[in-house]
């Protein structure tokens, strides 16, 4: 049915579905030929849903058991198909492994076989559980009753419990004998059976899955570097690998003594090299691909006029540039992603800093930054087509993005003993207000978790200058900026074209992502010259203007019982406080860094920041009055420390507050938080706006502001 007289492939056979798989089960040890010919024509047939269900669905006659091999096998297919493999007990299907399992022990060194067994397990891993579960669980006679997530998904269960996993990443480790579409399926099962399944990610990283991905990636980036620029197929394989390095970095780590909790704690250095290097790669062929060579020459270059290209409409864009688009779009979100999970440990700071370094002197960090204002900002109009899809990866993209820009920023290179003294004191505060919220803390803090003792080495000082050089601080603000504004036109949609304030919630994505973004201004104030500028604070005082409008809304609504503000408000009153108090809590921290500066304090002159910071503090103040006059001015009233501590709590700490469910104890703590904080800056904002004399220089050094307390105005921003 496969093969000619003389054992060569025919070119169109006949075989059906049932016929081809009848043929792979009577001669898993076939010869080379034969094999190939018959799973060539499976791919061709495997087209639809119901032909995977088949494939799925088709079992091999119950056997003693077989090894799979999780790497290359000896070669011989009579002599690999005489391995064993102990099958799971718990398996949801069959006790014999699936017919492409049994074809993947069998041909271990087969790249050709093992590649396109792949194929078919990410199909089959995709496939409904509804149409799967119930005839595997009659066939094993196993109790229906199974967990969540293995009823979901069972036969990726199965799979992996039948070692599925080893034997993908096995495939994947001769990357270099496979196709590139071969490597591309490779990726695309391992990826659905880490994702689909309970034990799959597991699995993975016991079998040493990081290693073997971050070889896999670098060389793709390698050979898309020859090649000039990364194919479409390439992009996919990329997209997958990185989306499950994600994964694995999420998961739990294995019990340890050293309290580590997650696999992202545990990131090797080839890894994050390797994610580096993906990603300034990715970065740069989008630009090229989308912009044209010059753009791609004004990032490396670093000279930022050349970095800004408008607005790329996709509906009215090219379709060269609708391609790359879509091309380069996910593997650049799964690349931010897998980032964001290592940066988020303050241990691999170290690592990513060199990683971001070594590609081109920095040039692949400008990339990387120019591709997230081009597919975070620049580019418009995805929801206008209908790529829903599309429009959420643009979204998330951002956000892990400016996540990462904040562990980044977040970090100090220049603090002194003492300064990290006193930052790892407000850490720890603000890691207790937290855990009052709902985060669990662990010891005591005094290991300055999240404060950098990192040496001020060549690779962290070049990053934080390129952070600095102002394409962050205009994605964060152009994001503020669309952010509110959008929002205000929903809630004046919402009321008629009323002018009046309205108490309005943030949707969770939106205020994740509005609350990074003023998060980064903050890290970056006081070293970017253009966080300084009238164009970045304006935003801030329309910020500070919305939460007074919000609260004083609040405030009007329960005038009739002022005790029982916080207690007789509903839940979206108490989200909207949440939410309003920790966006303010950045935006003061942001002006405390803006006002070291000559112009920042100048502009904030200009603006008459300090109106609108004294009425926010009124209203914070008469609410605070309202709803629990007893306990008010403890919190207002504290010593200098405390107040920097509960400033630095409420910056921190509040956006985690406010993405949960809002209580009445989170309210009011974060609006006490807040107070002290509001008084200092309001305090730096008079004396500034006044001119420090020798007496107000005085003053500021007592309240923490002055030049001589910079360790503590420094750790506002870690």
């Amino acid at each position: 049915m496969f093969l000619d007289a003389r054992e060569m492939p025919l070119p169109c056979p006949t075989a059906t579905l049932p016929e081809t798989l009848q043929v792979l089960a009577e001669h898993p040890c076939g010869g080379a030929a034969l094999v190939h010919a018959a799973l060539a024509r499976l791919l061709a047939l495997d087209a639809t849903d119901a032909d995977s269900e088949a494939i799925a669905l088709f079992q091999l006659p119950a056997t003693g058991p077989t090894t799979v091999p999780t790497a290359a096998g000896s070669g011989n297919a009579a002599a690999d198909c005489s391995a064993e493999l102990p099958p799971s007990p718990s398996s949801s299907l069959s006790s014999a492994p699936h017919l492409t399992l049994r074809l993947m022990a069998a041909h271990a060194n087969d790249a050709v076989v093992r590649e396109r067994c792949c194929r078919c397990i990410a199909n089959m891993c995709q496939l409904s559980h509804f149409s799967l579960a119930r005839p595997a669980v009659e066939a094993s006679g196993v109790d229906s009753d199974n967990s969540s997530a293995g009823s979901e998904n069972s036969f990726a269960d199965a799979l992996v419990e039948q070692g599925a996993v080893e034997l993908v990443l096995g495939t994947l480790a001769m990357s270099s004998r496979l196709s590139a579409k071969g490597l591309a399926w490779a990726s695309l099962a391992v990826l659905n059976l880490v994702c689909l399944s309970r034990d799959g990610a597991r699995r993975a990283a016991r079998a040493k899955g990081e290693s073997v991905l971050a070889d896999v990636i670098t060389g793709i980036t390698h050979e898309s570097l020859a090649a000039g620029s990364p194919s479409s197929v390439q992009c996919s394989a990329l997209d997958a690998m990185l989306g499950v390095l994600a994964r694995l970095f999420t998961t739990e780590a294995d019990d340890n003594a050293a309290g580590v909790r997650y696999r992202c704690e545990q990131a090797a250095y080839g890894t994050v090299e390797a994610v580096g290097a993906a990603l300034a790669w990715l970065s740069e062929s989008a630009i090229r691909e989308v912009r044209g060579s010059a753009a791609l020459r004004g990032v490396r270059d670093g000279s930022i006029g050349g970095r800004r290209g408008g607005t790329v409409f996709f509906p009215t864009a090219t379709p060269s540039q609708q391609a790359a688009v879509l091309m380069f779009l996910p593997s650049l979100h799964k690349a931010w992603m897998t980032l964001k999970s290592i940066s988020g440990c303050s241990r691999n700071l170290p690592m990513v800093y060199e990683a971001l370094h070594m590609p081109g002197d920095g040039g692949g960090l400008r990339a990387a930054i120019d591709a997230v204002l081009l597919f975070g900002v620049e580019l418009e109009g995805l929801a206008a087509v209908g790529a829903a899809e599309e429009a959420t990866l643009q979204q998330n993209l951002l956000l892990h993005a400016m996540e990462t820009f904040a562990d980044l920023s977040a970090t100090r290179k220049d603090l002194g003993n003492r300064a990290v003294a006193e930052a790892a004191a407000l850490s720890e505060a603000a890691e207790g207000v937290y855990s009052l919220r709902g985060g669990a803390v662990e010891g005591e803090g005094g290991d300055a978790e999240g404060i950098s003792a990192v040496f001020p080495t060549e690779a962290a000082l070049s990053v934080s200058e390129i952070l600095a050089e102002g394409v962050v601080s205009n994605i964060a603000v152009s994001t503020v900026v669309r952010l509110h504004t959008a929002e205000a036109e929903a809630a004046e949609f919402r009321e008629g074209g009323s002018q009046t304030a309205a108490v309005h919630v943030y949707d969770g994505a939106v205020f994740d992502l509005l609350a990074k973004s003023l998060l980064t201004l903050a890290n970056l104030a006081g070293h970017d010259i253009a966080v300084a500028s009238l164009n970045t604070l304006a935003p801030l005082h329309a910020m500070l203007q919305d939460a007074t409008d919000c609260l004083a809304a609040i405030r009007a609504a329960h005038r009739a019982s002022p005790s029982q503000l916080l207690a007789s408000a509903s839940q979206q009153e108490l989200m909207a406080v949440v939410q309003q108090c920790a966006l303010a809590g950045q935006v003061y921290a942001a002006l405390w860094g803006v006002l070291r500066t000559p112009d920042g304090a100048r502009a904030a002159s200009d603006l008459r920041l300090r109106d609108a910071v004294r009425g926010l503090q009124t209203v914070l103040e008469a609410v605070c009055a309202d709803a629990f006059p007893d306990g008010r001015r403890a919190a207002a009233e504290g010593g200098g420390a405390a107040a920097t501590q509960e400033g630095s709590a409420a910056q921190q700490s509040s956006a985690p507050a406010a993405a949960a469910a809002p209580t009445i104890s989170a309210a009011a703590e974060t609006l006490q938080a807040l107070i002290p904080l509001g008084q200092r800056v309001l305090q730096c904002l008079l004396l500034t706006s006044a001119g420090a004399s020798p007496a107000q220089e005085g003053r500021m050094q007592q309240t923490g502001v002055s030049g001589s307390a910079e360790g503590t105005v420094n750790a506002i921003h870690t």
